[in-house]
């Protein structure tokens, strides 16, 4: 099954069987509290869950009095006795400068989507630098409709290919894209790309080309 309709299925999951959801600040009761909803075999997370952490200390240190609690990152995936392992979707977002109750300027930054092992990318997987979305609202939407609006955001940069322990390992690509508001091209232009071959995250041969495995099922730069 390719990543993302095993994503949307686990999504469809967890919404029917635990009404999950993306939480914002006023729904968490502590800074720093992980979330979790999802299945859980002998008091750990094991199967299907969305993991909410939160890791903004300068922030909050800052800002105390708003009881600020914006996730610093996000996890929607499978799961093996407390770690992330499988399929999964993890999005980092970033707090931008300004006040945060009044203009909600927090966006994702990057994405992976791919296979996990030990709490790490392992195996086919991308990682995607997102460009901002002036209509996205982080905590309004329906799930799975917030994972689509992940999909949809333009992309600045990629690694997709072969992971191993957090580092690109094996078959890879680094893609970069142009700026469709400053190169009048669409915003996933490619910019210039770098296939080749990768040991612990660093390029050891560059390669003419580079294509997907099956098992991926989608290109990464949507």
């Amino acid at each position: 099954m390719e990543f993302k309709g095993k994503i949307s299925e686990i999504v469809e999951y967890l919404e029917e069987n635990f009404s999950a959801k993306i939480l914002n600040f006023t729904e968490v009761s502590k800074p720093y509290n992980p979330y979790y909803v999802g299945d859980i075999e002998k008091t750990k997370r094991h199967g299907k869950g969305l993991g909410q952490y939160y890791a903004f200390k300068e922030f909050y240190e800052d800002n105390l009095n708003d009881y600020s609690c914006i996730p610093s990152s996000i996890y929607i995936g499978e799961w093996q006795h407390n770690k992330r392992e499988g399929v999964g979707m993890l999005i980092e977002n970033e707090i931008m400068e300004g006040n945060i109750n009044d203009s909600w300027e927090i966006l994702p930054c990057t994405s992976y989507i791919g296979q996990w092992k030990n709490d790490e990318f392992h195996g086919q997987g991308a990682k995607n630098w997102l460009g901002p979305e002036d209509d996205y609202n982080f905590f309004e939407k329906k799930l799975i409709d917030w994972v689509n609006t992940i999909y949809e955001l333009d992309l600045f940069a990629s690694q997709d290919g072969e992971w191993k322990n957090g580092k690109e390992h094996g078959k890879g690509r680094d893609t970069e894209y142009w700026d469709g508001k400053e190169k009048d091209t669409p915003g996933k232009a490619i910019h210039w790309e770098n296939p080749g071959i990768w040991e612990n995250g660093k390029l050891k041969e560059e390669t003419d080309d580079f294509e997907m495995r099956p098992s991926i099922g989608f290109s990464f730069t949507f």
